[in-house]
């Protein structure tokens, strides 16, 4: 199980109290005895909690893909990648955004919604362009 963004430190405590039960374990469950009480977790809950994921990762956000976003040219046509930052999608205002096509608003939207609430973005980081690749279709954007 790969751990990206997962806290190894609380992970490393859980595992500390996990009650191995072959039983459990082919259920799919985690079991943990934590202050006298015993909590059991699914796969999913159990990937909440901890940060960890199963199976294949993918770590599409750092992966390598050309900087030329048609999103991006059309919104910041002036603008260059390195000094595209979060705070430029958030400050789009009238009268661009209202002239911007329905499919570039929700592109906007979803940019924004992946990089502040998944990823966790500071305003002034920079975009990368692998965003601006998963922007650029939404076929991309549900592949993610």
């Amino acid at each position: 199980m790969p751990t990206p963004n997962g806290d190894p430190m609380l992970c490393h405590l859980m595992m500390l109290h996990e009650v191995r039960d072959v039983e459990v374990a082919k259920a799919g469950k985690f079991r943990f005895k934590l202050q006298g009480r015993v909590v059991e977790y699914g796969e999913t809950k159990f990937c909440l909690i901890s940060g960890l994921r199963f199976g294949l990762y993918v770590d599409i956000i750092h992966t390598k893909v050309s900087t030329s976003s048609t999103l991006r040219n059309r919104l910041f046509p002036n603008v260059r990648d390195e000094d595209l930052r979060l705070k430029d999608l958030e400050d789009l205002k009238e009268p661009t955004f209202s002239t911007c096509s329905d499919e570039d608003a929700v592109m906007v939207m979803q940019m924004m919604f992946l990089l502040r609430g998944l990823i966790g973005r500071d305003d002034n980081m920079y975009i990368p362009p692998t965003v601006y690749e998963i922007a650029d279709s939404q076929y991309n954007w549900n592949k993610y």
